[in-house]
């Protein structure tokens, strides 16, 4: 109704790699969304499988021709200190993002939140996030990346609170 009535010009909504095809971007489009982004969160398969992301880098691959194919505004979601994340395989997250020309990113530090897996194996030793020092130094390498490639960085971190993460944890 707000689209009908003129208050908003378009819709932009966040959605996992894997739940993009021809059908839902027709759906979409009927309802007025202009802009797409899409988690990928590491080009990395490694990462997102320790991570239990659901998805592979490829689906990210597919998905982001898609929503570029379709006409519609792409922006892509990269989280940096994932369960087997490195400074080496953020940057070629980085690389693998920037050769999909998304039209903006966002770059997360992962932050921990309560009653999530990600939580349960920070609890358990299984996980150990990366600090805000570590995050700091990461952004700092990509960040030029983009900026060279001409990619605008919409979103660069999250503060983490005790109502977001666990309260005891770093939270990266």
């Amino acid at each position: 109704p707000f689209l009908l009535s003129g208050e908003l010009s378009s819709l932009r909504l966040s959605t996992r790699p894997d739940a993009i095809d021809a059908a839902a971007l027709d759906r979409l489009r009927r309802y007025g969304v202009k802009t797409i982004e899409l988690g990928a969160q590491s080009m990395c398969d490694e990462v997102l499988l320790r991570s239990g992301r659901g998805h592979m880098s490829e689906d990210t691959v597919k998905a982001a021709k898609l929503v570029k194919d379709a006409g519609f505004t792409l922006i892509l979601q990269m989280m940096t200190g994932l369960p087997g994340d490195s400074p080496e395989k953020t940057v070629k997250t980085a690389e693998r993002i920037i050769a999909l020309a998304p039209d903006g990113v966002r770059i997360y530090p992962t932050v921990i939140v309560r009653d999530t897996e990600l939580y349960d194996m920070w609890r358990t030793g299984a996980y150990r996030e990366h600090t805000v020092e570590d995050a700091g130094e990461v952004c700092a390498r990509i960040v030029p990346m983009f900026e060279s490639a001409g990619i605008p960085i919409i979103r660069l971190g999250l503060n983490p609170t005790d109502d977001l993460s666990g309260g005891d944890a770093a939270g990266g």
